[in-house]
């Protein structure tokens, strides 16, 4: 802390409005040739340092970091503090857990930036086919939907992709609830539709008021020490899974959904 980073003006790449530390760190690791970041709180400016810093000197106020490779912060999820945590009422704000779908995985970096990735040749975290956009990155548009046999042919400015649609019946119900999972963009089902949810005395408890609502197809819940604290979300729908410590996820035994599969064509 209270140094910045010293060398030539052409060794780094200036990002303003920066409003944390973290999210310097985060255009660092978005960068394949990031050597090190100087961050400035007050003026919210970031310098991703591509050669250099040749040296730091002592300016109060900011931050001279050097970035090592796997050594320093390669995992941009940890990287994340506004909002995190293990409370299901603040779900879809900042978050250190990742949302996984079949091949692609999106996190949340930080208040303002996501990181989007397809899975590579070596699987998630092969740092080579990831990319970190604002929140509010409109995509790329999908400019025609055409029915095929056996699916849906989305094509794009840039490729096309063929879409093939199945039901199945689900694996989680009570008996075998998926440990370690929460639900992202959960709405609740009519009969428990508030923000806070419902108690039950164990997971049992909360798949059985999930069986009570025929609105109801999948239901989280998370043990707590405190009788009568809210720890069960029975779901009318809800968006993908996401790995979250603590919570149990399951589908009610009338569910029956849709999980697309996909391929990119050339």
């Amino acid at each position: 802390a209270d140094r910045a980073c010293r060398g030539p003006v052409s060794a780094f790449i200036p990002h303003l409005g920066v409003a944390s530390l973290e999210e310097c760190q985060v255009r660092c690791i978005a960068s394949s040739i990031c050597l090190a970041i100087e961050f400035g709180a007050a003026a919210q400016r970031c310098e991703v340092w591509t050669s250099g810093p040749l040296s730091s000197a002592y300016v109060p106020g900011f931050t001279c970091h050097r970035y090592h490779g796997p050594s320093g912060p390669q995992d941009p999820s940890r990287l994340c503090t506004a909002g995190s945590g293990g409370s299901a009422a603040r779900r879809g704000g900042c978050s250190h857990e990742a949302t996984v779908d079949d091949r692609v995985r999106v996190q949340a970096l930080s208040p303002t930036l996501l990181r989007v990735e397809p899975q590579g040749p070596e699987g998630f975290e092969d740092r080579t086919t990831f990319m970190v956009v604002e929140r509010d990155w409109p995509g790329i548009p999908i400019k025609a939907m055409l029915k095929v046999p056996g699916g849906t042919l989305l094509k794009t400015a840039f490729y096309s992709i063929l879409v093939r649609e199945g039901t199945t019946r689900p694996k989680h119900t009570c008996a075998t609830p998926a440990e370690s999972t929460d639900a992202v963009g959960g709405v609740r089902s009519v009969k428990f539709n508030n923000a806070v949810g419902a108690y039950a005395i164990s997971r049992e408890a909360c798949c059985n008021l999930c069986e009570q609502d025929v609105t109801c197809t999948a239901w989280v819940y998370q043990p707590v020490n405190t009788p009568g604290s809210k720890n069960c979300w029975p779901l009318l729908s809800f968006a993908s899974t996401m790995r979250r410590e603590g919570s149990q996820f399951g589908f009610s035994s009338r569910a029956i959904y849709e999980r697309p599969k996909f391929k990119v064509l050339a």
